[in-house]
């Protein structure tokens, strides 16, 4: 069974990969917040490595629409990732004032 988690959170860490690079966009979105939805996961999720939610990333792409859809999930835009930095801070790192 720890293999399996082990595999699930891999995928789920992918996802917002994807989203970081905007490789795949819309399916990552569509596989993460279906997996919110069916309630396997929380919308806050962070990557297990850099503690980056899926907020963030879509923050850090400049994509409005997709973040109003996170928001609209609950994603908490206080959440900090690794190096301290929330939702907001990633937009303006990368330069999207919206």
């Amino acid at each position: 069974m720890q293999k399996f988690e082990n595999a699930k959170l891999y995928n789920i860490d992918q996802l917002i990969e994807n989203a970081w690079k905007g490789e795949d966009l819309e399916a990552s979105l569509y596989d993460f917040l279906h997996l919110v939805q069916d309630d396997e996961i929380s919308v806050d999720y962070s990557h297990s490595l850099t503690s980056v939610t899926m907020l963030m990333a879509l923050c850090a792409l400049g994509d409005a629409s997709k973040v109003e859809q996170a928001l609209d999930m609950g994603a908490n835009v206080y959440y900090r990732s690794s190096n301290g930095y929330t939702a907001r801070d990633w937009a303006i790192a990368f330069a999207h004032f919206d």
